[in-house]
């Protein structure tokens, strides 16, 4: 009888500090609302989807590439702090960024983490270092954190509104991505000459397996940006998960055609053997 008032306590707390966590985060309609109302996207600045993985059998999958820090630390940043030596704490500071991004480079983001919050103590104005704690935050699944940073910079409209704005959607459609499909459809509808935004609707698609809705928006996508050799890849990708292998064929050829090693594509040789495991299935 105890035993059972015992996990009839622990449940109740469970839910408890389950509602605590849950008051502070803040909420996804809000966060839609942020996104909506700041959202101004244009062709010359619409962000590239790059997702490639295989799995275990050699097949090639799309994924979200984990998003990433980039130059952002190689940006100057105006410190508002007084010191005595403000040579020696820029320099300081300056230390711990690289260290904080030599850190998140090879995977380790808790240690990114603290260096970031460290820096922020000193310099709370930082919105680089604010937006690279953000993405090691969302590196590690703890979106909750990594939202409500984001929305923070995105009501000071920053100069990478695109990169918050982008990374946010990649968060909704890895949380839920019905409702991403719910929003992105809607964000299509008001920015139709958007490729990014449709590309971002066919990975939602893609996320709750309709890959006839995914592989239609991605082919606006590339309607609207011909050239992008990623959109390309991705949807060869979803020809390839849905059988239509001569359509997956065509598309990993194109791919191949205009290959470049700057821009996050699978390896010659890993497009080139799908193609071929293709080919053999009609042996």
């Amino acid at each position: 009888m105890k035993n059972v008032k015992v996990k009839n306590i622990l449940f109740f707390l469970g839910l408890l500090l389950l509602n605590i966590s849950s008051a502070f985060a803040i909420s996804n309609n809000i966060l839609l609302d942020n996104i909506e109302k700041s959202l101004i996207f244009s062709k010359d600045e619409a962000q590239k989807i790059k997702f490639h993985d295989r799995n275990s059998e050699g097949v090639l999958e799309i994924n979200r590439a984990k998003p990433q820090i980039g130059d952002i630390l190689t940006k100057n940043s105006k410190l508002d702090v007084k010191v005595v030596n403000i040579d020696n704490f820029e320099h300081e500071i300056k230390e711990k960024e690289n260290m904080a991004y030599n850190a998140a480079l090879i995977g380790q983001y808790e240690v990114a983490i603290q260096l970031y919050k460290d820096i922020l103590k000193d310099n709370p104005k930082n919105s680089y270092v604010k937006f690279s704690l953000a993405v090691a935050y969302q590196n590690l699944n703890q979106y909750g954190q990594a939202k409500d940073i984001y929305n923070e910079l995105l009501s000071e409209n920053p100069d990478n509104k695109q990169d918050i704005i982008s990374n946010l959607l990649s968060i909704l459609v890895d949380e839920s991505p019905k409702e991403a499909v719910y929003f992105l459809t809607r964000l299509a509808t008001q920015n139709p000459s958007s490729p990014y935004i449709m590309a971002q609707l066919a990975l939602a698609y893609e996320k709750v397996g309709d890959f006839d809705g995914a592989i239609r928006f991605l082919k606006r996508s590339i309607r609207l940006d011909p050239q992008n050799i990623l959109y390309i890849f991705n949807l060869a990708v979803l020809y390839d998960k849905s059988n239509q292998k001569i359509k997956a064929i065509e598309s990993y050829q194109k791919v191949l055609r205009n290959y470049s090693d700057n821009i996050g594509l699978a390896s010659i040789d890993v497009i080139e053997g799908r193609i071929k495991s293709l080919n053999a299935s009609y042996d």
